[in-house]
C-alpha cells in the first residue's frame, strides 16, 4: 500500500482565509514524517508552472500538477473540485489553467462543469475528485453530473472519521488528504519543540507505480482504498500511530509532549468536526465574571438563529421604496382616471389594447421550491450513514421516480414560462403601435401596484408577529445533570435597556427613546426603525428583544451556582455538546472535581460519547485514567532524541512507538497514575486492601 496526498496549497490565494509563507522545508519535514509516496500540488483556480516545477525537484518522491476548482453547483453556489493532471500533459494543462484563472478571478466566482470540459479537453483521462462530506462540498446533482461526463475517481471527505462511516456504503472511493498549507503553523505551537506542527492527511492506495494513470485505475476499484493500514481500525498523527477508534487516554509525566501531541492530533481536523477542552479551560471559565460571559455568549449565538427568519423579513420590508412605490400607484391611479375620460376608438376597442399580462411571480417560487426538493430527495437517496433508516419509511425507487417526475416538471414550467414570457413582449410591442395610432392610452402595468399591495401585507404581518413577541416567555429549561438552564425572552421597555444591552452600533443621531414611546404600536414601531440608519436597521432585533439564561440547581431551589458548581456545568456542558463532532479532545479535565463526580457522571458521558465520536484525554489522573477503562493507552515521554509516543490496549503488555520501540505498559500506567509501584502499595493499607 502506498500513501498519497494530493491536496497541498503552496500559494496564498484570495480563496485562504489566513495568509501563509510557503515553506519548502515544512514540506519536506511533512512527505518525510508521513512516509509519503506522491502528493500533488493544488493551489486554488491557478496553476504556476515554475513553482511546480521548483518543489518538483526539491522533493524526492513524484509531485503530480493539479488545482481545487470552484464549480458551480446546482443551487447557483460553488463547491470545490480537485483535477490532478498527468505530468506529460502539463502544458494542456497550464493552457486551460490560464483560461479558468480569467473566468474565475475571485474567490466567490465560479465556473459551470460543462464549461471546465471545454477548457480541458484531456479531463477524462486525469484524476477528478469532488469535495464530499467537507467545506465547499458539491451537492449529488452536481456530482452526478460530474459522473456523467467525465467521471469521478474518488470523492473527498474531511477526516478519517468521516471516512469509517461513509466508506462502507459507497459505490465511489472515499479519500481524505491533508488540504495543508506548508508554512502556515498551527496555532500555539511552542518555539521549544522539536517537531513541526502542520494539517496532515492521507490515503493508502493499492497501486505498484506512483503516476496519474496507475493511480486513476486503482481508485476504479474502493477496496484498493483506505485511510487506515489492514490491519488497524485508526491512527492519528503523520507518523500512523495506531490507536482505537473509539476511547484513549493520553498519558506522561510533566513536560512529556501529551498536550502537544493533543494538537497534534487535532491539526488533522477542521474546527467544525472537533470538539477541543484545552487545558485549565474548564477552571478559568468557572470563574464569575468570565462564566457570566460565557452564558451570554451562548445566548447571543441563540439569539441570532431564533429570530434570523424575523430579521430577514424585515430586512426585505426596509429594503421596500415605500416613498417610490406610492408615487407609482399614485400615477397608476391618475391613468386609470386618464384612461375612463378618454373617448375610445378603432384602436382601443381591440381585445389586445385591453389585455394584461400574465403574472409569472407564481411559476417562478414554485420553480424554486422544486429546486429545493430535488436536493431534499438527493440528500435522501445520498445520505449513506442513515440509508438503513430512510429505507424503513421511504421505497427508493419510488424517491427516484419522484424526483425524476419533478424534473420534468421543472422542464415543463421553465417552457411554459418562456412561453409566457414571449407572449407578454410581444402583446406589449402589439399595444405600444396601437398606442401610436390610439388617442386613448393603454392602461400602465399593475405591477407597482402589485407590489405596494405586498408591502401592506408584510406591514401587517410583521406588526402582528411583534405584538406576539412583546409578552416575556419562558422559552425551554434544560436539565443537565443536576443544573437546569432556563431561558427567557424579553422585550426592551426604555431605550436605556436597549443601548445597554444591544450588540449594535448606534449613530449618536438615532432617536432610539422612539421605539419605546408610550403605548406605541407595532406598525409605528416599524416605521420608527425603517428611518434609521441601515447598519442599525440590520439589527433592528437586537434594539428591540433580549434573550438571557440562568443556570440554577435543578432541585427546585432554582439556587445560583458555586464555582464548584459552575466548573461542574461547564464541563457536562462542554462534553454535552459533542454530538455531531467527529474527534473530542479533552485536556487535563480533573481540577475543581471530586473523584465520586468524575468515577460517575464524567466516565458515564465520555463512554457516551465515545459511541460516535474518537475521544482523546489526556488526565494524571487515575479515576478517569484507569477506571474509565480506554481502549487504547498513549503513552508520551521526551527523551535526548525529542518526544517519542507509544500507544496499545490496556490490557496489552507493551506499549509500541511509531519505530517499533516497546515499553512497559504496566510501568507506564503505575508511573503516571500512582507516581510509581512502591508508592502504590505503600497506600494500598490505608485503604484497607492487603
Amino acid at each position: 500500500m502506498k500513501r498519497i496526498d494530493l491536496h497541498i496549497h503552496t500559494m496564498a490565494t484570495a480563496s485562504d482565509s489566513r495568509g501563509f509563507e510557503f515553506d519548502i522545508e515544512v514540506l519536506k519535514d511533512y512527505v518525510h514524517t508521513a512516509k509519503l509516496d506522491a502528493i500533488a500540488i493544488t493551489n486554488h483556480n491557478i496553476f504556476y508552472r515554475d513553482d511546480f516545477e521548483q518543489i518538483s525537484d526539491e522533493i524526492s518522491i513524484p509531485v503530480f500538477p493539479g488545482a481545487e476548482l470552484n464549480i458551480t453547483t446546482t443551487a447557483n453556489s460553488f463547491g470545490h473540485v480537485l483535477v490532478i493532471a498527468n505530468p506529460n500533459d502539463i502544458d494542456d494543462f497550464q493552457t486551460g489553467m490560464r483560461t479558468f484563472a480569467e473566468q474565475c478571478p475571485g474567490n466567490t466566482d465560479h465556473v459551470d462543469w460543462e464549461r471546465v470540459i471545454e477548457i480541458f479537453p484531456k479531463l477524462s483521462r486525469w484524476i477528478v475528485i469532488p469535495h464530499y462530506r467537507k467545506a465547499k462540498q458539491l451537492d449529488s446533482l452536481t456530482i452526478e453530473k460530474i459522473e456523467s461526463s467525465t467521471g469521478c475517481d474518488a470523492l473527498e471527505v474531511s477526516n478519517a472519521k468521516k471516512w469509517l462511516v461513509e466508506s462502507p456504503s459507497s459505490s465511489k472511493p472515499i479519500v481524505t488528504f491533508s488540504d495543508c498549507r506548508p508554512g502556515l503553523r498551527m496555532p500555539e505551537t511552542d518555539p521549544d519543540d522539536s517537531a513541526l506542527r502542520y494539517s496532515y492527511g492521507f490515503t493508502y492506495i493499492q497501486c505498484d507505480e506512483m503516476s496519474v494513470t496507475a493511480i486513476k485505475n486503482a481508485l476504479a476499484n474502493p477496496r484498493n482504498v483506505s485511510v487506515f493500514r489492514s490491519d488497524r481500525d485508526f491512527e492519528v498523527l503523520p507518523e500512523s500511530l495506531p490507536v482505537s477508534k473509539r476511547m484513549n487516554v493520553i498519558l506522561g509525566e510533566r513536560s512529556s509532549g501529551k498536550t502537544f501531541t493533543l494538537k497534534r492530533i487535532r491539526d488533522a481536523y477542521d474546527e467544525d468536526d472537533c470538539l477541543y477542552i484545552e487545558q485549565f479551560e474548564i477552571t478559568n471559565k468557572a470563574k464569575k465574571d468570565v462564566f457570566d460571559k460565557e452564558i451570554e455568549q451562548e445566548d447571543k449565538r441563540f439569539f441570532d438563529q431564533y429570530f434570523k427568519s424575523l430579521q430577514s423579513a424585515m430586512d426585505e420590508y426596509f429594503e421596500f421604496d415605500a416613498g417610490t412605490s406610492e408615487d407609482a400607484v399614485r400615477a397608476y391611479c391618475s391613468a386609470v382616471v386618464r384612461y375612463a375620460k378618454s373617448p375610445s376608438d378603432e384602436y382601443s376597442e381591440r381585445p389586445i389594447y385591453k389585455s394584461v399580462e400574465y403574472d409569472l411571480t407564481k411559476s417562478k417560487a414554485r420553480s424554486k421550491d422544486d429546486a429545493s426538493l430535488r436536493l431534499a430527495i438527493g440528500q435522501l437517496l445520498n445520505d449513506k450513514e442513515r440509508k438503513d433508516v430512510i429505507g424503513e419509511y421511504v421505497d427508493f425507487e419510488k424517491l427516484q421516480a419522484l424526483e425524476k417526475r419533478l424534473r420534468d416538471l421543472m422542464k415543463e414550467s421553465h417552457l411554459d414560462r418562456w412561453q409566457r414570457q414571449k407572449c407578454n413582449a410581444t402583446v406589449e410591442a402589439i399595444k405600444g403601435e396601437l398606442s401610436k395610432q390610439s388617442a386613448r392610452k393603454p392602461l400602465p402595468s399593475t405591477e407597482p401596484l402589485k407590489e405596494y399591495f405586498r408591502y401592506c401585507y408584510r406591514q401587517r404581518r410583521l406588526a402582528g408577529l411583534l405584538d406576539k413577541l412583546s409578552d416575556s416567555k419562558d422559552l425551554d429549561s434544560v436539565p443537565e445533570y443536576k443544573y437546569l438552564k432556563k431561558r427567557t425572552r424579553t422585550m426592551y421597555n426604555s431605550s436605556k435597556q436597549a443601548r445597554q444591552n444591544a450588540s449594535v452600533q448606534i449613530p449618536p443621531h438615532t432617536d432610539v427613546a422612539s421605539l419605546f414611546k408610550h403605548k406605541i404600536s407595532s406598525s409605528d414601531r416599524l416605521r420608527v426603525l425603517r428611518g434609521f440608519d441601515p447598519s442599525v436597521r440590520s439589527k433592528a432585533c437586537q434594539l428591540l428583544f433580549n434573550i438571557r439564561s440562568r443556570i440554577v440547581l435543578n432541585d427546585g431551589s432554582n439556587a445560583s451556582l458555586s464555582g464548584g458548581q459552575r466548573a461542574e456545568y461547564l464541563l457536562i456542558h462542554k462534553i454535552s455538546g459533542a454530538a455531531g463532532k467527529d474527534v473530542v479532545l479533552i485536556d487535563e479535565p480533573e481540577s475543581s472535581f471530586d473523584n465520586p463526580f468524575l468515577n460517575g457522571e464524567v466516565i458515564r458521558m465520555l463512554n457516551d460519547v465515545a459511541e460516535h465520536s474518537t475521544v482523546f484525554l489526556v488526565t494524571h489522573n487515575n479515576t478517569l485514567g484507569v477506571s474509565l477503562k480506554p481502549d487504547c493507552v498513549i503513552y508520551t515521554t521526551k527523551e535526548s532524541d525529542g518526544y517519542h509516543v507509544y500507544s496499545g490496549k490496556l490490557s496489552s503488555e507493551k506499549l509500541i512507538d511509531v519505530s517499533g520501540k516497546p515499553c512497559s505498559r504496566e510501568k507506564a500506567l503505575l508511573r503516571t497514575m500512582e507516581a510509581g509501584r512502591d508508592a502504590y502499595l505503600d497506600r494500598r493499607p490505608y485503604y484497607g486492601i492487603a
